[in-house]
């Protein structure tokens, strides 16, 4: 039967999309979804995708998945006992007096 169906439909990957469109009339499917239970490789199955929605038997939908942020936990440092301030010696201040070179 499968013989059949592939030289009717031309190729092996129309007969698989199909049954399964046929078989699950009101599924939805992600692209992986359809990798896996087809068995086809990506190019192919984007390839008859896109025919199938030219033809309108396939609708398409696009789901936003929200994004989610993980904020990672700062470790508290802790402050040494005895720290001594630094002191800087300030820069003196130029008079008018320019250098020669």
């Amino acid at each position: 039967m499968d013989q059949t169906l592939d030289k009717l439909f031309e190729s092996t990957s129309k007969t698989r999309l199909l049954k399964l469109f046929f078989m699950n009339p009101e599924g939805q499917f992600t692209i992986e979804d359809l990798v896996k239970q087809t068995q086809l490789k990506r190019p192919a199955l984007r390839k008859e995708l896109a025919k199938f929605m030219r033809l309108k038997i396939v609708k398409t939908r696009v789901v936003k998945i929200p994004e989610v942020k993980i904020k990672r936990l700062k470790k508290k440092r802790k402050k040494p006992v005895s720290k001594k301030k630094r002191i800087r010696p300030r820069k003196k201040a130029r008079t008018g007096k320019k250098r020669r070179r």
